[in-house]
């Protein structure tokens, strides 16, 4: 599965999460010409686990179990035995599929949707992930869903279920392990052709689902990244900075951590009072070009059409499942449909298939006591605004990837990482000649002195915001600890108004370090409107002179804040190059090019501004 999946996820227009009890092929076929109109070539779809395996447990006297049976206290033939007309039904999906061109991602295991269990009769009240009797009938689902569906040609992968961490939650990573292994490993015992998706969202690197574990199980990783009130991640308006870098910096997070490819499953608006049709459709727009320039796998919009007709649960349970389609209900489609499909013709017109993987140039260690999701979104803002491109892995790592520039941001507590992947960091820097940057919150570590060329005098927590003057800007700095130290051999690049030390470099062997003395990414993280306005304070500049060696060397820069830049290297002197404007405003790529470079515009002109939230694509070729 090497293309880039644009589409979205599917329930039938008319009926949402019942579509396969109130099934209508004449609904289905319209619902997929008119997706296929816009763009949409890749739906995600869902078997409602309630109707295709409507299982009942029959009691005896005192109330002992005697028999399974189907809905309608039908024999079981066997045990493997699924709803007859619901599989005739997903067959008729499938080959509506593929009379449309279009191609299917199958969530296996759909007991949870949109706020709603929906798991078979005899399973209600039970431990769904960790009960054995429901492990078994899990399996038995999965092995004869695939069994069954694995001939359909429309069917690239199969994703192991909707969100299933949702259904409840489990006591520890070895019962969340042992979930994903049986449900993964049902489904390669009946098709090793296909990869297997995680289609779980919110991941940590610890607690019951782990990283550590979707990246030994599943070969996708699944983010669903929401502009979300849930997740807080509804702080700026939907066309502004950290808000349309969320979906990118959710990719390169799970991906780093689980050592395996992601994509953006799912990700909409939920209500149009976070944003009207025209600024979901920027942010829409943005979500599609920065996924297929940062790596995801694809972008799939939630969902295909606005549900506001539906009058059942979960749609009459909440306010944030109804105005999320790309159709409205009489199918006219909204703004973002548009942008889908503009999006397609140029994936269609590109001259070669499949993007190659951007060029990096440093690592973000992400380390305990931290909030990784804060830490990770501030990271990537402050990366791309900086021209560096980073990804991003755990400190709990056994090996570190090496890279010319590695990056610690706020360090917590007195072991925020092993004392032995430290060393090896800073054995990098001495003998490879790499650079180091750290920012401190509460962090500790031990060879302070010898590593940063600071002596420590004191320590205290900060009180209120102090302004570090550095080139020429006032960057007010909040939170973490002040740390009072005295040069011992490093270059002071800035002090606060009160003449402490904030920010430094230190030459080590080969290679520098750089120390700031305050948790900076999370503050970027929590703080609106910090980084989305042109008069924002340049906080960015500090990661411009972390990485100014390995900037000073690329064949491409952007100097513009609010454009990132992606190098794709086709050849060797053979780039492609996609500058995505992260803003809602129109932004010049102020783009410099190395000697003997040359610049073809693939989509989009050059010669202009970039627009609000849209891309420019280029050839760069040397000589």
């Amino acid at each position: 599965m090497n293309a880039y999946l644009v589409g979205c996820n599917y329930w039938a227009s008319h009926a949402g999460t019942e579509m396969w009890a109130r099934w209508s092929e004449e609904t289905v076929d319209r619902d997929f010409a008119e997706l296929k109109k816009y763009g949409v070539r890749t739906l995600r779809v869902f078997p409602n686990w309630r109707d295709f395996q409507p299982i009942h447990l029959l009691r005896a006297g005192g109330g002992e179990p005697r028999e399974y049976r189907m809905h309608g206290e039908t024999p079981l033939k066997t045990p493997y035995d699924l709803d007859e007309a619901c599989m005739e039904h997903f067959h008729t999906l499938c080959r509506l599929a593929e009379k449309h061109g279009l191609t299917l991602l199958v969530s296996i295991v759909t007991g949870w949707m949109s706020g709603r269990l929906f798991v078979p009769p005899m399973l209600e009240g039970k431990d769904i992930l960790t009960d054995p009797e429901c492990l078994m009938w899990e399996s038995r689902f999965t092995r004869a869903f695939v069994r069954e569906m694995k001939r359909e040609k429309s069917i690239v992968a199969w994703d192991l279920g909707n969100e299933c961490n949702c259904m409840q939650p489990v006591a520890d990573p070895a019962s969340g392990y042992l979930w994903v292994y049986t449900i993964s490993s049902a489904i390669r015992l009946e098709d090793d052709t296909r990869p297997v998706i995680s289609g779980m969202h919110a991941i940590r690197p610890d607690g019951g689902w782990t990283f550590a574990h979707q990246g030994e199980l599943t070969d996708i990783l699944t983010p669903h990244p929401y502009p979300s009130i849930f997740s807080n991640q509804d702080t700026e308006p939907l066309t502004e900075l950290k808000t349309t870098l969320y979906p990118t910096a959710q990719v390169l997070y799970y991906a780093g951590l689980s050592g395996k490819p992601a994509m953006i499953e799912e990700t909409g608006t939920f209500n149009d009072m976070l944003g009207n049709p025209d600024m979901a459709a920027r942010y829409a727009n943005t979500s599609l070009f920065s996924g297929w320039a940062n790596g995801s796998h694809g972008m799939l919009w939630w969902c295909a059409h606005d549900q506001t007709q539906l009058d059942f649960p979960p749609y009459d349970w909440n306010m944030c499942e109804n105005e999320l389609g790309l159709l409205r209900g009489d199918y006219s489609p909204k703004p973002i449909a548009h942008a889908m499909a503009r999006f397609t013709q140029m994936l269609e017109s590109m001259p070669f298939d499949a993007l190659p993987e951007r060029q990096t140039d440093a690592v973000c260690v992400l380390t305990r006591g931290q909030n990784p999701l804060l830490i990770n979104l501030a990271v990537t803002v402050l990366s791309k605004q900086s021209g560096l491109e980073a990804r991003f892995v755990s400190g709990d790592d056994s090996v570190i990837p090496e890279a010319p520039v590695y990056l610690l941001p706020c360090l917590c507590g007195a072991s925020p990482l092993p004392v032995t992947t430290l060393g090896e960091l800073f054995r990098r820097v001495e003998e490879d000649g790499a650079t180091i940057y750290i920012s401190l919150d509460t962090g500790l570590m031990t060879a302070f002195e010898t590593r940063t060329g600071l002596t420590p005098v004191s320590r205290q927590n900060r009180a209120g915001t102090v302004t570090m003057r550095y080139n020429g800007h006032a960057l007010p700095l909040t939170g973490g600890k002040e740390l009072t130290t005295s040069p011992a051999g490093c270059e002071v690049l800035a002090r606060d108004e009160h003449g402490t030390i904030l920010f430094s470099r230190h030459a080590l062997g080969k290679g520098q370090v750089y120390l700031l003395s305050a948790p900076l990414e999370s503050m970027i993280a929590e703080t609106p409107g910090i980084v989305s306005s042109e008069d924002s304070a340049p906080y960015y500049e500090i990661y411009r002179a972390v990485g100014a060696r390995v900037l000073a060397e690329k064949a491409a820069r952007c100097d513009n804040p609010f454009i990132g830049l992606t190098l794709h290297p086709l050849g060797e002197n053979d780039l492609i190059g996609v500058l995505m404007n992260y803003s809602g405003r129109d932004q010049d790529a102020r783009l410099t090019l190395q000697k003997d470079w040359r610049l073809t515009p693939l989509f989009g002109d050059s010669s202009r501004p970039i627009p609000p939230n849209d891309a420019l694509v280029i050839r760069l070729e040397k000589g």
